[in-house]
């Protein structure tokens, strides 16, 4: 308990020396919220534009598709404001930085998680709440309290796994060495297919976001469990599961990666 009080401390000293940085503009800040509103309220009318010809899409409404698709973004603010540390592990190999990191009492994996925070996230995080509110409150009907509570809990152990992917996509840095991180971008993109229900997708994009990538964990499969609908509702018990063996594996790659780390110079 200590340890861990410690560590809460330590994290927080490290997030409070970017947050001096970001709040120098201000602005800057406001310019982002306002475009996160901007884009969630785009696709918002993508989909009622699509729900003016049809009724549903695979036996999901309108409002069950807009819980899915706040699902989807509240975990990406969420990780945005918290995971956003691990997309500068390709800087900080390229520039040799890491040669810091390893020389104090602490480690690599929590200073690089406890090195920046993204406020841009903040955004994200009120407007996809306010979506998912809203969105609830027209699904709601006959929904027990305790079971959203369960709903709720299962959700939050999921977020994690939002890290962990983000963990693991940039580790690639250490095999490659090559600036940029087209690989990472490559999985962050693949979350996409999580804003809508995953069963209109075939059988292979099915199965990447459940078992490979499992962003579905972060979106559609809450949404199927609070609903009750369909297979989703089943596999969402599983989370706790798949949160811990996606942590474990991203520190382990990480680790697997931070051994062939050569620093720079020649």
């Amino acid at each position: 308990m200590k340890k861990l009080k410690r560590y809460i401390y330590l994290y927080w000293r490290f997030i409070s020396q970017d947050l001096k940085r970001l709040l120098e503009y201000q602005l800057d800040f406001f310019i982002q919220l306002i475009a996160t509103f901007l884009m969630q309220f785009a696709g918002l009318v993508t989909i009622w534009g699509i729900f003016t010809n049809i009724q549903e899409i695979h036996g999901w409404g309108y409002w069950e598709i807009v819980l899915v698709y706040s699902m989807m973004y509240f975990s990406i603010g969420f990780a945005e404001i918290f995971f956003e540390g691990p997309w500068s592990i390709n800087n900080l190999y390229l520039q040799g930085k890491m040669d810091y990191m390893l020389v104090k009492p602490l480690p690599v994996v929590f200073q690089i998680f406890a090195s920046k925070i993204g406020l841009h996230g903040i955004g994200n995080v009120l407007t996809a709440s306010i979506i998912l509110v809203t969105a609830f409150l027209h699904v709601s009907d006959h929904i027990p309290l305790l079971h959203v509570l369960i709903c709720l809990l299962l959700f939050i152990i999921a977020l994690p796994i939002k890290g962990a992917i983000i963990l693991a996509a940039n580790c690639i840095t250490f095999w490659t060495k090559a600036p940029g991180n087209a690989f990472g971008n490559f999985i962050h993109t693949i979350g996409e297919y999580t804003k809508y229900p995953i069963t209109i997708y075939p059988k292979v994009i099915q199965f990447v976001v459940t078992l490979i990538v499992p962003y579905a964990f972060l979106s559609f499969f809450p949404a199927s469990l609070l609903l009750e609908k369909g297979f989703g509702a089943k596999i969402m018990w599983f989370v706790p599961i798949v949160s811990i063996c996606s942590i474990y594996l991203s520190i382990k790659l990480f680790r697997k990666g931070l051994s062939l780390y050569e620093s720079v110079g020649n």
